[in-house]
């Protein structure tokens, strides 16, 4: 795959390879710069792992670079953000609205299709604009910056053999050998809410960035990436390499690598003749097919949470229910106080009016008490993706 460069002169390099052991790759990756790139931003790198049902994983993670390629190729991103552009941190929440969205329509999805079940990806998303880099971050491939001749991790990895390092329960050695490695506790696509990570960078000419999935880091140390990076002259050269490296040692995993060169000389921003984009692998078959038809027009509002629409049309129901009988009890009353003195009449009609006000506030609390069980019931999240 040839590299791409942007107005500020990023270079980007790229490659994914299957591995040696798995059919299928699951991984995608998408790398966006001028002319392809809506103008605000600089550049937008995406590298995602895909798991889970018949070919769902490859459903999920090409239906995730695919949603970012529309959303980013044009301004249409700024519809799902209600936040101030002004502000500093504004493509934090960028990052943030639009991963949990896509989280969003991937569960609908592998709800709704027996053969989708269970799918889901990870993402980790690059956003360049104004030398500022953003990072959104879900699961547990990672993005590095290389700078004065440090290596850098900046995500961490959402997986339970993670978690139980960070706590010191494990150590990474174990870790790497532990037969609950490939358990997620965050991945987009397996539960209703995600926690999307997000972080932002100041970026100094000369920077390098990698994103990769976990099928490099589980066969090259950060040692090994820090090489690859400093003694290749061309991203692409790098990303090859390492590729390499991981299939001569087992490639257990599909791969997936893109590294970025930040260059600072506005020169090097000639994209003429090119297309500004990079983004695979080619799919084929009935994943490529199923994408297709699952790829939609984007709404300019996000869809409603389905636990608080079962809950509201609970709520709903419950309503009319308490408004019925109110009606009846107001015609009853009005009957039996036929004859009666008007300050009787008068009384229980402002009784039948509380008993109403009573039972439509007992309805709402109801749809919302369900909507809440109904959220609560979604999977542990140390069983919410495997690999």
């Amino acid at each position: 795959m040839p590299a791409i460069a942007s107005r500020l002169g990023l270079n980007v390099g790229s490659r994914t390879h299957p591995g040696q052991v798995r059919e299928r790759n699951e991984d995608s990756y998408l790398a966006l710069a001028a002319p392809a790139l809506t103008p605000e931003i600089d550049a937008l790198l995406v590298v995602a792992d895909g798991m889970g049902g018949h070919q769902g994983g490859e459903v999920a993670s090409t239906y995730l670079v695919e949603q970012l390629d529309s959303l980013f190729s044009s301004s249409a991103y700024r519809r799902l953000v209600h936040y101030n552009p002004e502000h500093a941190d504004y493509y934090a929440a960028v990052l943030k609205e639009v991963l949990e969205q896509i989280n969003e329509e991937l569960y609908t999805l592998g709800s709704n299709r027996k053969e989708l079940r269970g799918m889901g990806t990870t993402a980790t998303v690059a956003l360049v604009t104004e030398q500022r880099l953003f990072v959104g971050h879900v699961g547990d491939s990672r993005a590095y910056l290389l700078r004065d001749g440090v290596l850098r991790l900046l995500t961490q990895d959402h997986s339970w053999v993670a978690e139980q390092v960070r706590a010191g329960k494990m150590s990474p050695a174990e870790a790497a050998v532990h037969p609950r490695k490939n358990v997620l506790t965050r991945s987009l696509g397996n539960s209703l809410v995600v926690r999307v990570d997000r972080a932002l960078h100041q970026l100094r000419p000369g920077d390098q960035l990698l994103l990769c999935s976990d099928g490099l880091t589980n066969y090259a140390s950060d040692a090994e990436l820090h090489q690859a990076i400093t003694t290749h002259a061309e991203p692409q050269a790098a990303c090859d390499w390492l590729v390499s490296l991981a299939n001569q040692r087992g490639g257990g995993d599909n791969i997936t690598v893109l590294v970025a060169r930040f260059s600072g000389d506005a020169k090097e921003n000639s994209l003429l003749g090119q297309s500004g984009r990079a983004k695979g692998p080619q799919r084929e078959g009935d994943a490529a097919t199923i994408t297709q038809k699952i790829m939609r027009p984007r709404q300019s509002r996000r869809k409603l949470n389905p636990a608080l629409v079962q809950g509201a049309l609970l709520g709903f129901a419950a309503v009319l229910l308490s408004l019925a009988a109110g009606a009846v009890a107001y015609l009853a009353a009005s009957y039996w106080t036929t004859g009666l003195e008007p300050i009787l009449r008068i009384s229980r009609e402002i009784a039948v009016a509380v008993g109403g006000a009573v039972l439509l506030l007992l309805g709402i609390l109801i749809g919302l008490a369900l909507a809440r069980l109904r959220r609560s019931a979604e999977p542990n999240e140390a069983e919410r993706g495997t690999k």
